[in-house]
């Protein structure tokens, strides 16, 4: 047997499994809301985003005289964990506790039955620089989702008792870390009753660190008289660099003084090509007659291939956001309907409708809250404030998903960030 093959094996996807979470730690999810602005407003920032929040809003803001012209990003920080079933609550009930019955009935009642999905975001922004109607960014970008099977968790929680044989089909995880520079623009290109229309583009330039993708998860176990049979197999596909550009669109609308008309046609080009050192890794493992007694014998069969892969593309879906804002001397409120056009990494097509309000009590003090149903997280909410201290503005946000505050719900995300303004 070889037991110290199959630990090489488990090690090898546990590896891949911590690239995806180096990738998250690393990097931003630019379709989930990660700057203080769209994460306290639940990602209904696009008509709002003025100043340096355009550059990650909508760059055909910049074209406008709204907020200050000049802005230098100092920091900028977020992150944020998700799960489209269980949350803080349930770990707070459970971790630790002996489970009954009923317990493990409500747990597996939660998790959907294509499985538990786990994704997460995270962004450090290394610039972000805005010059009038000009814009440069760089950063790092990030995504990642792993997807656990309903059966591997009733399995988990029941043991074989409740019937023989299993089959697992639906697992799988995926994840990139890149960092990029971007370059963006927006002027005022004409006019709709008597309004001025704006037109903004990003062009990014794209360098990709690391890829990962399984395909092909699947696993079954037979319970016999003497023991456990079955088996498993999964590939998993690993790229070390690439690069690649990203494009993004915008054209907004000023019927009046106090609205806006927003919209944006978000990662309408994010492509990498992951070419160098690509990887294909096959993993199989056979057992039979299994036992508590003899797992250290020699009943395992195990199988590790790898092979040079041919280069692929891979980046984050297009997706389309419309916006609209409306200004008032104290209160702005907006409202938002956006969806990606495919599902890949953490992205959604799911529609997702969100709506804000940023309170100004006084000048240097803005509070924000915003509400969102649909999209990936389903119903969320988020609070933040910006602070202005003399030339600099502090933002600080927070967001549940399916919850109201911290500690509820089964997702949240933090952000915040500090501009100079001169």
């Amino acid at each position: 047997m070889r037991n110290t093959h199959v630990h090489h094996i488990v090690f090898g996807a546990a590896q891949r499994f911590g690239w995806i979470g180096v990738a998250v730690l690393l990097g931003v999810t630019p379709a989930s809301a990660t700057t203080p602005l769209a994460t306290a407003t639940a990602g209904s920032d696009l008509a709002l985003a003025c100043g340096i929040d355009a550059v990650f809003g909508n760059p055909a803001h910049l074209g406008m005289t709204l907020g200050p012209r000049q802005q230098l990003r100092l920091f900028s920080v977020a992150g944020g964990l998700h799960s489209n079933s269980l949350g803080w609550s349930q770990y707070r009930e459970y971790n630790g506790a002996t489970l009954t019955a009923d317990d493990k009935s409500d747990i597996l009642d939660q998790i959907p039955s294509d499985g538990l999905t786990l994704s997460a975001n995270g962004s450090v922004s290394a610039l972000a620089l805005r010059l009038g109607s000009w814009a440069v960014t760089t950063g790092a970008v990030a995504s990642a989702r792993g997807q656990l099977d309903h059966d591997a968790i009733e399995l988990l929680l029941y043991g074989n008792a409740s019937r023989a044989d299993w089959v697992f089909d639906q697992s799988d995880a995926e994840g990139f870390a890149a960092w990029q520079i971007a370059l963006s623009h927006g002027r005022r290109i004409g006019a709709l009753r008597n309004g001025p229309v704006y037109a903004g583009i990003t062009l990014a330039y794209i360098r990709g660190l690391y890829y990962v993708e399984s395909s092909d998860v699947y696993a079954d176990l037979e319970t016999e008289s003497d023991g456990l049979s079955g088996g498993a197999a999964a590939d998993w596909l690993t790229a070390e660099g690439g690069s690649g550009w990203g494009l993004d669109l915008g054209v907004a609308w000023q019927p009046n003084e106090r609205s806006i008309v927003s919209l944006k046609l978000e990662n309408l080009i994010h492509t990498i090509r992951w070419s160098h050192n690509v990887e294909l890794t096959h993993y199989t493992l056979q057992f039979d007659d299994l036992t508590i007694d003899n797992f250290d014998d020699l009943l395992w069969v195990s199988d590790e291939t790898t092979e040079a892969g041919a280069a692929t593309s891979a980046g984050l879906p297009p997706r389309v956001r419309l916006g609209w804002a409306r200004h008032a001397a104290r209160v702005n409120v907006a409202v938002e309907v956006s969806a990606a056009l495919a599902e890949r990494f953490a992205v959604s097509t799911t529609p997702r409708l969100a709506s804000a309000v940023e309170y100004t009590p006084w000048s240097p003090l803005h509070l924000r809250s915003g509400l969102a149903v649909g999209g990936a997280t389903g119903f969320a909410v988020g609070w933040g404030l910006g602070l202005d201290v003399g030339p600099c503005t502090w933002s600080v946000a927070v967001g549940v998903d399916k919850g109201l505050w911290i500690g509820s719900g089964n997702g949240m995300s933090a952000a915040t960030s500090l501009d100079l303004n001169f």
